[in-house]
């Protein structure tokens, strides 16, 4: 074989070995092409594609009515529900609160109750001149002696003084006895002090101040309704002018007006 075709030959050999060289490469780059970034594209050409078919389909059913008519149903639901529930509890707030004052107004009673109590022995005299320096024992036993044909001594009297502040009108002299009878005596006679024109006089029991200002009420804003009003161990009594026949009796003001009222 002649040089020039041993050439020819050599050369044709490495080409093709080129050219497979080549190949290799492509096909290489091609698979990891299809492998790697094909998918990624793919990928984002569906998700471009399903984003704007979902984004079309959103637009649609914002748009529609449907979607308003469920929104407001739903805004209407809750309105109402809230509605509902701020009404059950305002309805809860007022029974409790009823129930706390009607408690409380209980515990008042209760402890006015007790109050007078501690006071079932104690009377007040008013009207008796106050001097600088005085017993009001010896006052006491005194005046109820001219004034009352009434006899006591210094045992019967378990303790007296003076109450209020000082002013240019004599204070009254509360006083607490020894014995509960002693006191409703000198009640039973309290009538003479009319009878002798001692107006400047006045003997009453010893209230707390709820049945003081109970008293207090009765005579001065219910003359055209009541006719006479006393009291008994701290329990006042009131007659009605349209029913003379009835006594009414109260500790408290709104049981004294609840009652005038049906007269």
């Amino acid at each position: 074989m002649s040089r020039t075709s041993k050439n020819s030959n050599k050369n044709a050999t490495e080409e093709g070995d080129n050219l497979n060289n080549i190949w290799e490469k492509f096909e290489l780059k091609l698979n990891d092409w299809v492998t790697t970034t094909l998918p990624t594209i793919v990928s984002e050409v569906i998700k471009s594609i399903a984003g704007e078919a979902v984004k079309k389909h959103i637009d649609e059913y914002v748009s529609s009515t449907e979607l308003k008519k469920s929104l407001g149903e739903s805004i209407d639901f809750d309105s109402q529900q809230l509605h509902d529930e701020i009404k059950s509890i305002n309805t809860e707030l007022k029974t409790g609160l009823m129930e706390l004052k009607n408690e409380v107004n209980m515990l008042k009673n209760e402890n006015d109750n007790l109050e007078q109590y501690t006071r079932k022995c104690n009377i007040r005299i008013y009207g008796i001149p106050e001097a600088p320096t005085e017993s009001t024992d010896d006052i006491v036993i005194s005046f109820l002696q001219k004034e009352l044909g009434v006899t006591i001594s210094e045992v019967d009297i378990s303790r007296s003084h003076r109450v209020g502040k000082k002013s240019n009108i004599a204070r009254p002299i509360i006083i607490r006895f020894t014995k509960h009878n002693t006191k409703v005596m000198i009640l039973r006679k309290r009538h003479l002090l009319k009878r002798n024109g001692r107006s400047l006089y006045r003997i009453q029991e010893d209230l707390t101040q709820t049945r003081r200002q109970l008293l207090k009420y009765l005579h001065d804003n219910c003359n055209d309704k009541v006719e006479k009003v006393w009291t008994i161990d701290g329990i006042i009594h009131f007659r009605p002018k349209t029913n003379t026949s009835v006594i009414l009796k109260s500790t408290t003001l709104s049981s004294c007006i609840n009652q005038l009222d049906k007269y």
